[in-house]
């Protein structure tokens, strides 16, 4: 509830950070991603939209690649970022 009071009526950008993507996969049963939490998921964007937050951007991974989407391919319009794997640091190659 305090993430959500603060973003109602802030005009500032709001940026989510997620390990996991927030596209979801239809073809198949999502168990890693925003997918296995569909009913939250729609929550947000529910959110989002009944009190007109604009300004939204997620930043995601784990989709094994880097991708930018505007938004109009993304869950609730919102633009999304996925580089990949968030979590995870460079590896050293060692001789």
């Amino acid at each position: 509830a305090i993430w959500m009071n603060t973003v109602r009526g802030a005009d500032e950008p709001k940026v989510i950070i997620s390990s996991v993507s927030w596209h979801t996969v239809t073809s198949i049963v999502d168990t890693e991603g925003w997918g296995a939490y569909r009913y939250e998921q729609n929550e947000l964007i529910d959110f989002l939209a009944d009190n007109s937050i604009s300004n939204m951007y997620f930043i995601c991974g784990d989709h094994h690649q880097v991708s930018a989407d505007d938004g109009t391919n993304a869950p609730g319009g919102i633009a999304t970022v996925v580089g990949s794997p968030l979590h995870m640091s460079a590896n050293r190659l060692t001789t």
